[in-house]
This record gives C-alpha cells, sequence and structure tokens, in this order.
C-alpha cells in the first residue's frame, strides 16, 4: 500500500473520533474542524 493510499485510510478511519476530541476542546464546532484539519496537514507533512 502506498503512502498516500495509507493516509486516507488513517483519515477515513480516524476522523470522527479526532474530530470529538478538537470539539472538546474547543466547545465550537467551526474551530474544531479547523483545529482537526490543521493536525492532519501537520501528520500528512511527516507521514
Amino acid at each position: 500500500m502506498d503512502s498516500e493510499a495509507e493516509f486516507a485510510g488513517f483519515v477515513e478511519q480516524w476522523s470522527p473520533a479526532l474530530m470529538r476530541v478538537a470539539y472538546l476542546l474547543t466547545g465550537d464546532r467551526g474551530l474544531a474542524e479547523d483545529l482537526l484539519q490543521t493536525a492532519l496537514l501537520k501528520i500528512r507533512r511527516r507521514w
């Protein structure tokens, strides 16, 4: 499996749980989405 496919699988599997954590941290859905997107971008750079 290539790196792109592995990362896509990771995002698909873990995004719902990570979104819940981001919401718990921020208390706002919009901020949580921004936080999750930023975190995933940082993860992708190092994947």
